[in-house]
Formats: structure tokens, sequence, C-alpha cells
């Protein structure tokens, strides 16, 4: 009868390699599970100024309501959602251009360029007038960890409606 011998292998080897694995795993699982709450965080924020850009422009879009009106409305809705008002950039434009633009080249970003006072006035808009109703804060403002590849980002919310 022959016997084969096996080579018994210790455990305090294997050890240190354990070890090194979770050196070079841990910080990248860290950097994935910080990015997702960055990134999860921002989507939520988005939301939110899109919530108070939506609140804003279905009170706004009714007759006998101010601009400073409606810019409260929109304050008071980042107040509820705990984002500071002194970050939040809250723009009410005259989206006319948009009507005199039937093939779409203006962008939003343009309406400044294009029609430098169109801030608009809700309590001297005409009927059907057509109005953009955004709101911005930079995501630095709002982050939990301020990431590096996230520097320099704002975060946007808008809505588009015309006046009843």
């Amino acid at each position: 009868m022959k016997r084969t011998l096996t080579a018994r292998r210790s455990v305090a080897p294997r050890r240190g390699v354990a070890m090194l694995e979770f050196a070079f795993v841990f910080p990248v699982f860290m950097m994935t599970l910080f990015a997702l709450f960055e990134f999860g965080r921002a989507f939520m924020v988005i939301e939110i100024l899109n919530s108070a850009c939506r609140v804003a422009a279905r009170a706004g879009v009714t007759d006998g309501v101010t601009t400073a009106q409606i810019e409260e409305e929109m304050y008071s809705f980042l107040d509820v959602a705990k984002i500071p008002r002194s970050d939040a950039r809250i723009y009410i434009l005259d989206g006319s251009g948009f009507d005199n633009d039937p093939f779409g080249t203006n962008k939003v970003s343009d309406l400044t360029k294009v029609y430098p006072t169109s801030k608009m006035d809700m309590s001297k808009a005409a009927p059907r007038a057509l109005g953009i109703f955004r709101a911005e804060i930079d995501f630095n403002k709002v982050a939990f960890f301020k990431p590096i590849w996230l520097q320099g980002v704002t975060l946007s919310g808008q809505v588009v409606m015309r006046r009843e």
C-alpha cells in the first residue's frame, strides 16, 4: 500500500495576503460608496429644484400673482428641503423668444444673451405668455463630501409653463 504525503500549508502566510488584498480593495470600495452617496444626493437635489420650480410655476401662471410672490414660493419650498436661500439662484424668465423660434434654435442659457432684460414680471404678463421658472445651485453647496470630480458642477431644475 502506497501512501502519498500531502504537504500541509500553514495559515499564517495566507493572513498577510488577505491583509494586502484588503489594503487594495478597501479604498476602491469606499470611493465607490462615497460616489454612490454623492450622485444620489445630486439627483435628490435636482428633483427638489424641479419640484420648487413646479410649485412656483403653478402659482405663477394664475392671475394676481407678482414675481416677488413666486420667488418667495420657491424659496419657502427650498427652505423646507433645507437648501439655504443664499446658495440658490432663482430665475423667472420671459420665454417669448421661443414663440418666435419655431425650429427650436434658442436655448434657455441663450435667453439671457438674446434678451438681457428677460426677467418676467408675472403681474403684467399677457395670457398665454410663456414663463420659464428655473432654480440653480452649485453642487459644492449641498454636497456631503465635496468630491473633486464634481467641482464646479451646477445643479438645476426648470419648468416651462404658459400663463392662464
